[in-house]
């Protein structure tokens, strides 16, 4: 042959019940804590090209946490419709079912 064989432990299931992929989920990744933050509640944003906040993602403090962080509040300006919803969506538990963004749900550079 004139390739290397595939990695097995890419593509055995020894039982057969899931496939694997090395395939990008097609979900948009968290955006991470601030390194910088120090321990205090903290939210990051992203910005599209034109500039405008496209997600923003707030991490609140929390020590019990093995990463020392719990989801906060987080906003989403673009992409597919969440739930039926169509985005801008805003989570108020930085997870589960998102809820249309509307006022003070939406951020000043949106």
């Amino acid at each position: 042959p004139h390739t290397y064989p595939h990695n097995p432990w890419t593509w055995v299931d020894p039982l057969g019940l899931a496939g694997y992929s090395d395939k990008k989920r097609k979900r948009a990744e968290d955006l991470p804590p601030d390194s910088n933050a120090a321990g205090y509640d903290h939210t990051v944003f992203e910005r599209d090209e034109t500039g405008r906040i496209s997600r923003y993602q707030t991490w609140l403090n929390e020590p019990r946490s093995p990463s020392g962080w719990q989801k906060g509040p987080r906003f989403r300006g673009t992409g597919k419709p969440h739930a039926g919803i169509e985005p801008p969506l805003y989570y108020p538990t930085g997870g589960g079912r998102g809820e249309r963004a509307t006022g003070e749900n939406l951020p000043l550079g949106y």
